[in-house]
């Protein structure tokens, strides 16, 4: 078989644009095997500044010059230094760093494909692009910040000395946003990306020791390694700042549930924490001696469905305290040990107070409930992978407060993500209870009062919501909530992507957001504190009239069951249909019933959203 060949690679990765200048694929040559003149070879290199286990690659190829593509050859297998099999395919084994780019061959049987293939031009296409399965984080189709509603609890103030006891103390929390996972080495390269767009201070710039542990893991594991300033930067981008000691307590107990567990979310440590050594499903490997960080998400949650808030990487605070009036120096109140030490001190506290007089320290966040000349230290908590189980129970957090001062004592430490409450783009009205008759035996229900947005979700609060969340166009959860290229049967996705930010077209911020999901839906009722509407609270609000402005079919939280309606008894209260099947209720003005498919995207489709109590 006598063919020409001519090669040309092709990158496809998300349509996301630092992607498409990050992960390259170089070098396809192609050739016959010489044992195996059936069989052709194509080598090609994978180049990323980051180390990612897993590629789904899929080569085409043309037989007109590259005019037109088959499908992806199926009778393909790869082999590189790491991986031999089909695809997705491995190329980071976890043991050592690749030499800058990742070599790989692939060997396809043209006959199985193209049996008919000979004396054709051949043009080859190989695409590249990330692999999300292979490490999968539970929950990743949820927003990353989780709404914490505020109230009070008993909590101990840190102690540091064995013998000291603390008294427990009522605080009252506000509410606040946190993240359900740690910042992770991907938030550190999109960081690093958007770094100079955002003139983020030039001493916060990582050093290669970041750098080289960065390629080292997985991108989604928890990040750490680093230094204060870079976590306070990476927070400011993020537009949030750290918790306070009280904020990260009260969420890893639950927030208002307040469960008594031993640890955040379960009594058995093994349930929610990466520990070495003991039932940890991942490879810690050793880095300068030291252990690195794992994947998030892997473990169970606490009521509130946030993550590792025991094991994994212990965890930045800022701790707001009134120093004692004797000792700046020493502002857990303990006394110095001598007159000379006190002499000492007070030198150091005069020369503060003249340095306080010319700079203003910077401080990102504000404290829970400003008191008279509070001031705050930095500390860790939750315990890392290597800490022992009681240094990781809840009720001990206080006398495991570790107090952090120098740049060392970062190195191991991990950073979880709070913003404060926006101002909300959408306002809620009253639908109050009653009885509602539905399906054709007009078989009477029941629903309880409740609130709901008094329109459908809006294109300015739905680019608010992907804004708060940090949303970046090649993130697994934006293509599974919204089309952003929507567009079908003179309607379309009214949101763009532009210059790091969501914005909406002039003169439709006030238009219903469509070509959502149900996932998508879902995820932003979950951020507003809230959830989808039932089927028969909708209906319930269309008999009060409270859905008379209607624009467009609305999501129920309903999966769809063409006879649901029929198999209901009469004074049920509040049903709900749970059995899944892939679709979804949608309602009509008219309150007319169809099943939507989940995950697809529809130009007439909207939502409202009802608010927890």
């Amino acid at each position: 078989m006598k063919t020409v060949l001519i090669f040309t690679s092709f990158l496809f990765f998300n349509g996301f644009a630092f992607g498409q200048e990050k992960l390259k694929v170089l070098n396809v040559v192609a050739e016959v095997n010489p044992n195996n003149n059936k069989q052709i070879i194509i080598s090609f290199d994978i180049a990323t500044p980051y180390i990612v286990d897993w590629y789904d690659v899929e080569i085409r190829c043309s037989l007109d010059g590259g005019k037109t593509f088959s499908t992806f050859l199926r009778s393909v297998k790869f082999k590189n230094e790491y991986y031999e099999g089909i695809s997705p395919l491995k190329t980071y084994d976890g043991n050592r760093l690749p030499e800058g780019t990742i070599s790989t061959k692939a060997y396809w049987n043209v006959l199985k494909d193209l049996p008919s293939l000979d004396n054709k031009q051949v043009v080859f296409e190989v695409q590249v692009r990330r692999n999300y399965d292979k490490v999968k984080t539970k929950d990743r189709e949820l927003p990353r910040m989780v709404l914490v509603k505020g109230g009070k609890f008993e909590y101990k103030k840190p102690v540091f000395d064995d013998d000291e006891n603390s008294e427990k103390t009522t605080a009252e929390v506000k509410d606040f946003y946190i993240g359900r996972y740690e910042l992770t080495y991907e938030d550190f390269i999109r960081y690093k990306f958007f770094w100079s767009r955002n003139r983020i201070r030039r001493e916060s710039r990582p050093n290669g020791r970041l750098i080289f542990v960065l390629v080292r893991n997985r991108t989604t594991a928890a990040l750490c390694e680093g230094n204060l300033n870079l976590y306070l930067d990476i927070c400011k981008w993020m537009n949030g700042r750290l918790p306070s000691y009280k904020e990260w307590l009260y969420a890893a107990k639950g927030g208002i549930h307040q469960d008594n567990y031993v640890y955040s979310g379960s009594s058995n440590v093994r349930e929610v924490a990466q520990l070495e050594g003991r039932g940890n499903h991942f490879y810690l490997e050793f880095i300068d001696g030291q252990r690195s960080s794992v994947p998030v998400g892997q473990k169970k949650p606490n009521k509130l469905e946030i993550y590792d808030m025991t094991g994994n990487v212990a965890e930045l605070v800022k701790m707001y305290f009134t120093p004692n009036k004797t000792s700046e120096e020493n502002p857990w109140g303990q006394p110095s040990n001598t007159e000379e030490e006190k002499e000492n001190t007070r030198k150091k506290n005069k020369r503060k107070r003249r340095q306080k007089k010319k700079k203003v320290a910077n401080d990102i966040s504000k404290p829970d409930k400003p008191v008279a000349r509070e001031t705050f230290a930095y500390g860790a908590l939750g315990g890392g992978f290597d800490a022992k189980n009681d240094q990781m129970q809840l009720g001990k957090m206080h006398q495991n407060f570790k107090l952090l001062s120098t740049e060392r004592d970062f190195k191991h430490t991990g950073v979880r993500l709070v913003k404060d409450i926006p101002p909300w783009k959408d306002t809620y009205i009253t639908v109050f209870s009653g009885g509602v008759k539905v399906g054709s035996y007009q078989t009477n229900v029941i629903t309880t009062e409740f609130q709901m947005s008094d329109s459908e979700i809006t294109n300015e609060a739905y680019a608010q919501f992907l804004n708060f969340d940090n949303v970046f166009p090649d993130d697994y959860r934006l293509l599974k909530w919204i089309n952003l290229k929507g567009n079908y049967a003179g309607r379309k996705c009214r949101i763009y992507f532009k210059d790091g930010y969501y914005k909406v077209e002039t003169g439709f911020e006030q238009e219903p957001v469509v070509f959502v999901s149900h996932l998508g839906a879902r995820a932003y009722a979950m951020w507003r504190g809230g959830r989808l509407p039932t089927e028969m609270e909708l209906k319930q609000a269309q008999q009060q009239d409270k859905l008379n402005n209607q624009k467009c079919l609305l999501w129920c939280q309903d999966s769809y069951n063409i006879d649901y309606l029929e198999t209901l008894k009469s004074g049920t209260e509040n049903p709900i249909n749970t059995v899944s099947n892939g679709q979804h209720t949608v309602l009509d003005n008219i309150g007319k019933r169809k099943g939507y498919f989940s995950e697809n995207f529809y130009p007439e489709v909207g939502f409202r959203v009802v608010l927890l109590r």
